[in-house]
């Protein structure tokens, strides 16, 4: 996969109280997720200060990435104005405000070129999938075949896949089948159905704004598996919950039209 390596994340897989802790609140995560995939959400609470204040690198970087980028090169063949797919997700409890504004900026993303890559869990994946019209702009990648009832050609489920997914959740193997399927989407939402094909950025919610690994708190919830794989092999991260998310986002797309 162009020579992408994947290290560890700094500070391991969470930034938890306690290791245990983490373990724990992850596990459960991915448990509700698996179990109660329909279950309807709630108001997102409010937050407080942030690890991204007064970080930034770059523009569009809200802060440091944990992993260094870890060796990530995209090849200089790929020709980025025919396939520009860029991943989208969130945790249930998504404000609907915060909903509203993702639909445009998908919205928006569409009619630049950009190609919708999300995961068919309801709440903010379903809403963008809905919001998207091209359906040749648009890859709902499910963990598995038909779920929610939904028709997709990218079910598929690589070992590679599985790996990654592995790679930042240390009990991959203690943890049900369908649990893993859910993880290993996340690996396939940020590199691609068949893993060959990175994201150029990650859209996401979750309520403490964290966009990079070692940054993850309780608050994180599952989306937190996602954003550690984008964030650790250098794909940026923008995460709604951050208010500066979206101005990096323009400043960021600008940078990729001057390419």
């Amino acid at each position: 996969m162009y020579g992408t390596t994947f290290p560890n994340p700094e500070g391991g897989f969470g930034g938890y109280s306690s290791p245990e802790q983490g373990q724990r609140q992850q596990e459960q995560q991915v448990d509700q997720q698996h179990q109660s995939a329909q279950q309807p959400s709630s108001q997102g609470q409010g937050y407080q200060k942030k690890p991204w204040e007064g970080q930034a690198k770059k523009p569009w970087d809200g802060q440091k990435k944990a992993g260094g980028g870890g060796g990530f090169t995209r090849p200089v063949e790929t020709d980025m104005t025919i396939y520009k797919p860029y991943a989208v997700t969130g945790n249930r409890d998504m404000p609907a405000h915060l909903v509203t504004k993702m639909i445009e900026l998908v919205k928006k993303l569409e009619g630049l070129g950009y190609t919708l890559r999300t995961g068919g869990l309801e709440g903010i994946e379903e809403a963008v999938e809905n919001a998207a019209m091209i359906e040749t702009k648009k890859e709902v990648i499910l963990p598995f075949r038909d779920f929610n009832q939904k028709k997709s050609k990218f079910t598929y489920v690589s070992d590679r896949a599985h790996a990654v997914a592995k790679l930042f959740f240390p009990s991959y193997d203690t943890i049900k089948k369908g649990a893993q399927l859910f993880l290993a989407k996340n690996a396939r939402l940020v590199m691609g159905n068949n893993m060959v094909s990175p994201a150029l950025f990650l859209l996401c919610w979750t309520e403490d704004g964290v966009e990079a690994a070692r940054d993850r708190t309780m608050r994180t919830g599952f989306t937190g598996h996602p954003i550690a794989i984008a964030s650790t092999i250098g794909i940026p991260v923008f995460n709604l919950g951050n208010p500066s998310a979206e101005q990096r986002l323009s400043l960021y797309l600008e940078s990729l039209q001057n390419v």
